[in-house]
């Protein structure tokens, strides 16, 4: 899928599959949170995830190589009890971990922090 579409659930839809190939350090790793979110399972390369909290085989499927990749795209496309638990556990850690509430609060002590430090430097 490429440019603007203006709903990704139907993209998205369980059972499909989400892949994130990164060939840079560009972008966010929010198609990976909206496909958790969506119930679709997920195959990432280690950069395309990097900064969330995943784990090859809990949540998503990790491969770097463009081999390993296709393998692991077709694994999950031909294993519905894996696309179940791959989804089931991205789903869950959305809900748990990556809700706008919990990033704005994370944000926010963030922004403190750093307004802290700088007042600290600023003393000096």
């Amino acid at each position: 899928m490429t440019g603007t579409v203006d709903d990704v659930a139907p993209y998205l839809r369980p059972g499909v599959g989400g892949g994130r190939p990164a060939p840079d350090r560009s972008g966010t790793r929010i198609k990976i949170l909206d496909a958790f979110a969506h119930g679709t399972p997920v195959v990432s390369t280690t950069l395309g995830a990097e900064g969330l909290d995943v784990a090859h085989g809990r949540e998503l499927l990790l491969a770097d190589e463009p081999e390993a990749f296709a393998a692991a795209c077709v694994r999950v496309a031909g294993d519905r009890d894996l696309q179940e638990s791959l989804a089931g556990r991205g789903l869950e850690l959305v809900r748990r971990r990556y809700q706008w509430l919990d990033i704005e609060r994370q944000v926010q002590a963030l922004a403190l922090g750093t307004r802290a430090l700088a007042s600290v430097g600023a003393d000096r």
